[in-house]
């Protein structure tokens, strides 16, 4: 008779793609649903199957506290409610209690929440989870559910503790000022970015250090810059090394970016999934890609750095426009020496913007301001951050 094992697998295995292919056509937000609640164990694999669902014109919500179950919904047909089974650290049995809570009605603060849960069964960290995922949402702006988690829980330990005394609160409710990085928040409870971008903030510097994004970069024989966040990294093992492959998304589009033995060997470091990175390279036509109409193009890596290596590396001086007639001049210079840092920081260049005269003044090494986002943010209370300008280097040869 032959040997038929393979043969028979291959029809098998031919008939589930049949069948699955069919039910991804006709009832694709029902299917996609279904495979997302089946691979909800694995960041990676839900992160994948995100992206296909927008690719097929699918919505995805992020998640609702007040919505969601654990597992994936398909709403209608052209959207899916994220599960709140795919949240980091939130387990089926406080799943289970959040939807028997809310069966009643809807919650409708942080506090009402922890109330009505429990506040046994929730702390500091499952609240970070539900507030970073964007599940609360509906509850009000995360920056501001952040700073009242501390407050939330106290006072919710303290109505359990004396629901039996009638001993009313003395001190009431009081948040707590704390600054919270919300896309790392987001990334901390999905392990990917659902519905921020880390660099959406960061576009006009982007443009001023690269020149393009990810969706403007075409096939040519020089150099070009690009800046975006790391999707994903398949790291491998050859003959000369570890080498890997890895994908860039600065929101506009994505390129697939190849790091061999001796690159990669040199910025391994710098590779973690989550962070904005700053590439330099050659690009190319991708010949795998499957749009005609709009060819998809790759690049070979020569070059990688974080976004404040990049900045350290390819700005020419910070740039003030401030009028002396408004602002008080020497309470500015003091405030930018507190900031200073010289031996890390980049030229401070003042432009005088008077009603008699205009004046350019470079301020000496001493005042030199670091290039970390903070040390921005805090040159930009200073003095105003519609003030600040970024100025980089112009380089003829890339983009």
């Amino acid at each position: 008779a032959g040997y038929g094992f393979n043969r028979s697998h291959s029809v098998g295995y031919a008939l589930i793609a049949y069948q699955t292919a069919w039910l991804k056509a006709h009832h694709t937000s029902e299917f996609m649903a279904s495979v997302l609640s089946c691979e909800m164990d694995s960041t990676d694999r839900v992160q994948l199957f995100v992206d296909d669902c927008r690719s097929i014109g699918l919505k995805i919500l992020k998640p609702d506290i007040n919505k969601s179950d654990f597992n994936f919904l398909d709403l209608d047909q052209e959207t899916i409610l994220y599960g709140l089974g795919a949240i980091k650290g939130i387990g089926g049995s406080l799943i289970g209690e959040i939807t028997d809570s809310r069966a009643q009605k809807p919650f409708s603060d942080l506090l009402d929440f922890c109330l009505r849960v429990g506040s046994n069964r929730v702390n500091k960290r499952i609240l970070t989870a539900l507030i970073g995922s964007g599940a609360m949402d509906s509850f009000g702006n995360r920056a501001t559910l952040f700073n009242q988690i501390n407050s939330a829980l106290k006072k919710s330990e303290q109505v359990s503790e004396r629901d039996q005394s009638n001993i009313q609160d003395l001190f009431g409710n009081t948040e707590e000022d704390e600054s919270i990085d919300l896309t790392a928040a987001e990334w901390n409870s999905l392990g990917f970015y659902l519905d921020s971008h880390p660099i959406e903030k960061k576009k006009a510097e982007v443009r001023k250090m690269c020149g393009f994004f990810i969706s403007e970069l075409r096939s040519e024989a020089h150099s070009q810059r690009v800046a975006g966040m790391l999707m994903h990294l398949n790291v491998r093992s050859g003959k000369k090394g570890r080498f890997a492959f890895a994908t860039l998304d600065d929101s506009s589009g994505r390129i697939e970016v190849s790091i061999w033995a001796d690159i990669f060997d040199k910025y391994r470091n710098i590779l973690k999934k989550g962070q904005v990175i700053v590439v330099e390279g050659i690009v190319e036509r991708d010949s795998y890609s499957s749009e005609l109409d709009s060819p998809g193009f790759k690049m070979v890596v020569d070059k990688i750095l974080t976004f404040d290596q990049a900045r350290k590396e390819y700005l020419k001086h910070i740039k003030l426009s401030l009028d002396p007639g408004i602002v008080d001049i020497k309470e500015i210079a003091r405030g930018i020496k507190d900031i200073s840092v010289p031996s890390e920081g980049s030229k401070v260049l003042i432009n005088f913007l008077g009603k008699k005269a205009r004046a350019d003044i470079l301020l000496p090494d001493d005042y030199a301001v670091p290039l970390d986002d903070d040390s921005l943010k805090n040159l930009g209370d200073l003095c105003g951050q519609e003030n600040i300008d970024l100025v980089y280097h112009s380089e003829l040869n890339l983009n």
